[in-house]
């Protein structure tokens, strides 16, 4: 080879051996950046609105009972339609509002699955309040005791849940995690 030839080909392979490394710098930068939105958005003490903090105004409007658990689930959330096709089999004891994020078929199915007794607020309302309430995870709920936040958790265990539904068992101040129950 001659000699600017072979300098060509150096300066191409420097070049590629650049935009290679920042390559991977940038997508191991947003991976982190991902990993750690991502624990922050599980936190169950992040997460949610503070225990014995008062509800929102626009959630207080819609409360039906001085006890009330409330329900964050998404259409494209597997946990929150494994959490709807336990409600649509339970009788419930408590009285619940479930707040449903999504458009489309899979969002009204999920609305189709709950008894016509229980209330279900769909976007873009329950944005809305999923923002006031500052709820990033689903599925999560929070029991209101006389407008205060009393319980939150992220539902890792649907059945036992909504069978705490059911018995008409949730409340005390506590918060609930994937891993289980500490009190605050």
């Amino acid at each position: 080879m001659s000699g600017p030839v072979l300098g060509l080909l150096c300066a191409w392979l420097a070049i590629i051996t650049i935009v290679v490394v920042l390559t991977v710098r940038q997508v191991s930068m947003l991976t982190a950046r991902e990993l750690s939105q991502a624990k922050g958005a599980t936190s169950v003490a992040l997460d949610g609105p503070a225990i014995d903090s008062a509800v929102p105004q626009s959630l207080a409007e819609v409360l039906t009972a001085s006890t009330t658990e409330v329900i964050f689930v998404s259409s494209s959330c597997s946990g929150c339609r494994d959490l709807m096709t336990s409600l649509s089999t339970a009788e419930l004891e408590s009285n619940v509002i479930i707040l449903l994020s999504g458009q489309g078929d899979t969002a009204d199915a999920l609305n189709e699955m709950v008894s016509s007794s229980t209330v279900v607020l769909r976007d873009p309302i329950s944005s809305a309040l999923a923002h006031d309430l500052n709820i990033q995870s689903t599925p999560f709920g929070f029991t209101v005791q006389d407008g205060k936040i009393v319980r939150k958790g992220f539902i890792a265990a649907p059945s036992a849940y909504v069978g705490h539904l059911a018995r008409g068992s949730l409340s005390g101040p506590e918060t609930v995690n994937a891993g289980g129950t500490s009190n605050q």
